[in-house]
């Protein structure tokens, strides 16, 4: 297939998908039974490889009987969230993540890994600190868009390094966690604009403060979709585990609660707090869905792959960037070791060939030995 009937071939099928999801969201609003059965329908249809034809499935099994509490989350969403944003999260993640994005990873990485989502955490902040530019960031998130990476994750980010990233990139996807505390109108409003960004919030140990209460209502009265996340350890995991939300943040109409390691993080614990929150959302008691948000990731990614073999990039707040195929118990610690990012860094950490680059090398982090 030439290049240019590929362009057009992407072009009608986004085109496609947007209109399904806007249709589908009307269809819920009126009925909210039929539609989302009908929705189900066109996303089986468009539904390509092992990760989008076995989401499908689940999600046909867990909507199958409207007194799921995730009908009623999908209804929500639909009655809730500003109809341009939803429309546009949703086919940046399905089509431009799942479907297109993780083709074009495969033609460059054939049966390797597809790592899907980069994920900066500015908590791993290393020697040298933040030595993040709106440049350096920018040339980071534009190489990876072109290798098909199409979704990013950043932790604790400065917000003025964060505010132009969505508008910037707009078929890309965007998840942001900071405090509430940090954060302005000026930014939510540069931010949201595009309409593909997903907003979380760092909940209080205890009491929801104020503070987050009043960002939470704020986004609720702009019809957009967001979450709380907490930071879960040996010491705070039961709690989190058997209820996510304090009296205070149990009444916010947000669909989402995310749990993030607090590094170092035993790799039991994560991967306990992943197959519990798995187990839960199989047969959940509530209509909030909770995510172990790294693990999530990578359950997908091995899912997109034909290797099966998961993968994440991750980087820190010193400019470091590595592979994993599974989140180790002390990522700062491995990353001091990384090198840095630079002008075609991306290609030579997946191995890829760099058009302006003679060579490819790979820094590729694995918690445990792999045979040989």
């Amino acid at each position: 297939m030439s290049s240019a009937l590929s362009v057009e071939m992407r072009r009608i099928n986004h085109s496609l998908i947007e209109a399904a999801v806007l249709r589908g969201m009307k269809d819920i609003r009126d009925d909210s039974y039929r539609g989302i059965r009908r929705l189900i329908d066109l996303a089986a249809y468009f539904a390509r490889g092992r990760f989008t034809t076995e989401a499908v499935q689940l999600v046909q099994n867990i909507l199958h009987d409207p007194q799921s509490p995730y009908f009623a989350l999908v209804s929500r969403a639909a009655a809730s969230t500003d109809e341009r944003q939803l429309r546009r999260f949703v086919v940046n993640t399905v089509y431009n993540c799942w479907i297109d994005g993780a083709k074009t990873l495969h033609e460059s990485k054939p049966d390797e890994p597809l790592p899907w989502t980069l994920v900066l955490d500015f908590r791993l902040r290393g020697a040298a600190g933040n030595a993040w530019s709106e440049a350096r960031l920018a040339e980071l998130l534009t190489e990876a868009q072109g290798l098909g990476i199409m979704a990013f994750a950043l932790i604790a980010a400065p917000p003025a390094l964060t505010e132009a990233l969505a508008e910037e990139h707009p078929n890309a996807v965007f998840y942001f966690f900071n405090q509430a505390q940090s954060l302005s109108r000026n930014w939510l409003d540069q931010v949201t604009a595009p309409g593909n960004a997903f907003i979380s919030l760092l909940q209080a140990e205890e009491e929801a403060d104020t503070m987050t209460l009043a960002f939470a209502d704020l986004l609720e009265q702009r019809q957009q979709l967001y979450g709380l996340h907490a930071f879960y350890s040996e010491t705070n995991c039961r709690a989190l585990a058997e209820q996510v939300y304090t009296d205070g943040q149990a009444s916010l109409n947000n669909s989402f609660a995310i749990l993030l390691p607090a590094y170092p993080c035993p790799q039991a614990l994560m991967e306990q707090m992943s197959q519990a929150i798995l187990e839960e959302r199989r047969q959940p008691q509530t209509w909030k869905v909770k995510l172990e948000f790294l693990a999530d990731n990578l359950r997908i990614s091995g899912m997109l792959g034909e290797s099966s073999q998961p993968a994440i990039i991750m980087g820190d707040a010193a400019g470091h960037l590595a592979q994993f195929t599974e989140i180790p118990s002390d990522p700062a610690a491995v990353l001091a070791d990384a090198p840095t990012y630079v002008s075609g860094g991306l290609h030579r950490l997946l191995g890829v060939k760099d058009p302006g680059s003679r060579r490819a090398s790979l820094y590729h982090h694995h918690c445990q030995p792999t045979p040989d």
